[in-house]
């Protein structure tokens, strides 16, 4: 083959790999990019096939430039996995995902209505294989379950999280995470079941959880929650597994206690304002350890 030739392949042959990698997910600065077309198209990673769920491997990052979305409530729409090397699992390598102010999302029909979830089994983004898993800047709403579940070590931040949860079951949440997870600045409201329910040493800072079905925050042992809103829940506001530290907290007019002992082990709280929990009456149940000055109601010891 002449030069010429040669030059003319190789042209031909970057050129349609150029127009393959843009019909589907492309990667900027290193981000790999993703909206509706490419889920459809597949081929986002090399473990993902055409549709839902897209399919992402950890070790990357993405971002994601439309909404991801689908009709059914049994349908994931993000998931993650580990990459196999030379046939086993490959642990390196954690996963960050941009949602870049666009929604995870499950509909029904043209329009999203408030409390109108998908039933189902369906998660929006289930990373619970991944440790280390990021989720960021964005909304995830109306799915038949999580809304996100993460494995060890997550952390999701500037997230809102809403209407998820309507397939039923308790282990619900706008939020869940198996351990040692942050949730920060985030939003969890009119999920069906809980707003978060964390695992062991988690930590919720700077987050407003409200209008959920059950306890606001379903706290696993030995877990933190900071600075944050914790009102109007159908349970109560925070229900701590054991030995949580509860301080700096506005926690306001929830169905049961400001905090609840799940298992009936003690907890410790302090500078936190109660009121209106329990239909006023013991803001706390009887486990409480109080380190500092808390308001309940008009006193500043709990009763």
């Amino acid at each position: 083959m002449n030069r010429r030739f040669q030059g003319l392949f190789a042209g031909c042959a970057g050129l349609l790999a150029t127009l393959t990698i843009g019909s589907a997910a492309h990667a900027v600065d290193g981000v790999i990019e993703i909206n509706h077309a490419a889920a459809l198209a597949g081929g986002v990673t090399s473990a993902d096939a055409p549709g839902y769920p897209v399919t992402l491997t950890a070790g990357a990052s993405y971002r994601l430039t439309s909404d991801l979305r689908t009709s059914s409530g049994d349908t994931t729409i993000i998931e993650g996995v580990v990459p196999e090397l030379l046939g086993f699992p490959n642990s390196n390598g954690a996963i960050h995902l941009d949602l870049n102010g666009f929604n995870v999302r499950c509909f029904l029909g043209a329009l999203i209505q408030p409390g109108a979830s998908c039933d189902g089994d369906a998660i929006g983004i289930d990373f619970s294989a991944i440790a280390g898993a990021v989720v960021e800047n964005g909304t995830v709403r109306n799915m038949g379950s999580d809304g996100i579940l993460l494995g060890d070590a997550g952390r999701v931040e500037n997230v809102v999280v809403l209407d998820n949860g309507a397939g039923g079951g308790g282990n619900r949440a706008g939020i869940r995470c198996l351990g040692s997870c942050e949730i920060k600045d985030s939003v969890a409201a009119d999920n069906d079941a809980y707003g978060i329910m964390t695992g062991l040493n988690s930590n919720v800072v700077d987050t407003r959880v409200y209008d959920n079905g059950l306890a606001g925050i379903r706290l696993g042992s030995y877990s933190t929650v900071r600075t944050s809103v914790v009102y109007s829940n159908g349970g109560a506001g925070i229900l701590d597994s054991g030995y949580g530290l509860i301080l700096g907290n506005q926690v306001s007019q929830n169905t049961g206690f400001g905090v609840d002992s799940f298992v009936g082990a003690r907890y410790v709280v302090g500078n936190n304002t109660f009121v209106g929990n329990n239909s006023s009456g013991a803001q706390l149940d009887a486990f409480a350890t109080q380190v500092e000055l808390n308001n309940c109601q008009t006193n500043t010891v709990c009763p």
